[in-house]
């Protein structure tokens, strides 16, 4: 062999190791280090949203009582979903300042109808007058309580009392009420 080749020979075995060198060590850290870029980088955008829920956090301390009043009227708006007593005795209540008889019971609520709020669902079945039936409607919905009337249907009832007909309404009231 002669130089030419010999130099030819030992630039290729060179540039091969080169190379390799490049493909096998260098190419495999710079991998690692953007990896390792992205996930500080991750943790900072992380540690900027937990900063920002702290100083949230610290503020609404701060004006706690400030807020106390409202949230606490809130909370009246609300019934207690595991004793909902206190709201049954203000049905009977309005019912009976109105001059209404009524039925109210419970309904378990279906996985299907599943609204946004958690809330209670009762039927009110009441026999009156159609004008203290719609009265009794709307006491309920700017009552104390949130309340929403899904279904309301009113029919016409007549009673045999002797030989006297009387005429009244029945109504059946589908409610939802917002629980804590």
């Amino acid at each position: 062999m002669n130089n030419k080749q010999t130099i030819y020979l030992i630039l290729a075995i060179f540039i091969t190791t080169a190379l390799l060198l490049v493909l096998f060590l260098i190419y495999p850290i710079f991998s690692d280090i953007r990896l390792s870029s992205k996930r500080i980088l991750h943790q900072r955008a992380q540690m900027q949203n937990m900063e920002l829920e702290d100083r949230q956090l610290t503020i609404f301390k701060e004006k706690y009582k400030e807020y106390q009043s409202n949230l606490l009227k809130i909370d009246k708006l609300l019934v207690d979903a595991n004793n909902p007593i206190d709201f049954i005795t203000f049905l009977e209540s309005v019912a009976r300042d109105i001059n209404i008889l009524t039925e109210i019971k419970l309904l378990a609520t279906q996985a299907k109808n599943v609204p946004k709020w958690p809330t209670l669902t009762f039927q009110i079945l009441a026999n009156g007058s159609f004008s203290n039936i719609m009265a009794f409607s709307q006491k309920l919905e700017t009552g104390p309580y949130l309340i929403k009337v899904q279904r309301l249907s009113i029919t016409k009832e007549e009673i045999l009392a002797g030989k006297e007909k009387t005429v009244g309404m029945q109504a059946d009231m589908i409610i939802q009420v917002v629980i804590k």
